[in-house]
């Protein structure tokens, strides 16, 4: 760790500055984005739920949640280090953390393993190793890492090995310019803009092009049984993806066959099967498309980030559905995506 600029600590990673001197992942919650303009990434200054578990416990109580699965934040940038090796020790290293951090509340607190996208081979290695520790998911950036795209052959071995291990494969963006992804094309024609476009757009729009190539690429026919999510983009924007996918297959001559050979299974089929995406609590969509895919439908607090939010909003935003839409939203599907018991 070093001195910022900006004021506060970073990482120094093959020579450069990673994350910025007010990065608010680790524990930003209860505090205002000025706040954390003015903190930077300091542990004092942040919530201590993002560093203590029995924090994080108190947390959890407070805001009426029973269980979580935690999923790293500057980790995520893991896959922008240059040394494949040096990514693959980063997040074995952040893994057992993560292992370590849960350990007191096996119950309550799960874990979502990274891995390195930078080398398939390690990918395999890491989240076998994912598993060993109880980890019930590996967070992939939806973003070509070293000019490779998670649909492409040579993630091929990776996605058979989730699939075997049982372990669930979550799309977790970020606004951030290490891999190729959305934030370049938004950043190009204003470099001096803020995080405020990237952190609307990027996010969910990487999402939606990985997504859309799973489907269409042949990989989640190929891997039937890999369950999908999708965390911190939103989810009003499901049922518009799924209906012009649809009408795209079908108007290119599928699903197996004409233009898109590698596609069996229409995109909504494909989705219902095994995709889940995370709502955030003020969505006004999220009651509305219950019927639509109620069944993909998960929560996400985004704790412990400064924007995260309990669970007492999102309860209230869909209390016009019945009881089942309300348990399987808050609950019950995301026990389905990570495989946890529910009790």
């Amino acid at each position: 760790m070093v001195d910022h600029p900006g004021g506060g600590v970073s990482a120094c990673l093959e020579g450069e500055l990673v994350g910025e001197g007010n990065f608010q992942g680790g524990g930003g919650f209860g505090k205002t984005a000025a706040d954390m303009a003015r903190a930077h990434w300091n542990p004092e200054d942040l919530n201590p739920g993002g560093f203590d578990p029995h924090q994080r416990i108190k947390d959890m109580d407070e805001m009426g949640i029973d269980a979580a699965v935690l999923y790293p934040s500057w980790c995520l940038l893991a896959n922008g280090v240059r040394d494949p090796e040096l990514a693959a020790a980063m997040c074995r290293g952040f893994n057992r953390y993560l292992a370590e951090f849960c350990r007191p509340y096996p119950k309550r607190l799960f874990g979502a393993a990274m891995v390195p996208m930078q080398s398939a081979a390690f990918m395999v290695d890491v989240a076998a190793d994912a598993a060993l520790s109880g980890h019930k998911a590996v967070a992939v950036r939806p973003n070509m890492v070293r000019g490779r795209a998670l649909q492409q052959p040579y993630y091929e071995r990776f996605w058979a090995t989730v699939e075997d291990l049982g372990l669930a494969v979550a799309l977790h963006p970020a606004a951030t310019n290490e891999v190729q992804g959305v934030f370049d094309l938004i950043m190009q024609p204003d470099p001096q803009v803020s995080h405020t476009l990237p952190d609307a757009l990027a996010l969910p729009m990487d999402v939606m092009i990985t997504l859309s190539w799973l489907m269409v690429g042949g990989v989640l026919d190929r891997h039937p049984s890999v369950r999908i999510g999708m965390l911190e983009a939103s989810g009003s924007w499901v049922t518009m993806l799924l209906e012009r996918l649809d009408k795209r297959v079908r108007y290119g001559g599928g699903p197996g066959g004409g233009r898109l050979p590698e596609i069996k299974t229409m995109p909504s089929e494909i989705f219902a099967r095994q995709c889940f995406v995370a709502f955030e609590s003020e969505e006004a969509a999220m009651p509305r498309l219950w019927d639509v895919v109620g069944k993909s439908m998960i929560w996400g607090s985004d704790y412990p980030h400064f924007d995260g939010e309990p669970a007492s909003e999102a309860i209230k935003n869909i209390a016009s559905l019945p009881e089942e839409g309300q348990r399987q939203i808050m609950g019950a599907n995301a026990a389905r995506l990570y495989d946890l018991p529910m009790e």
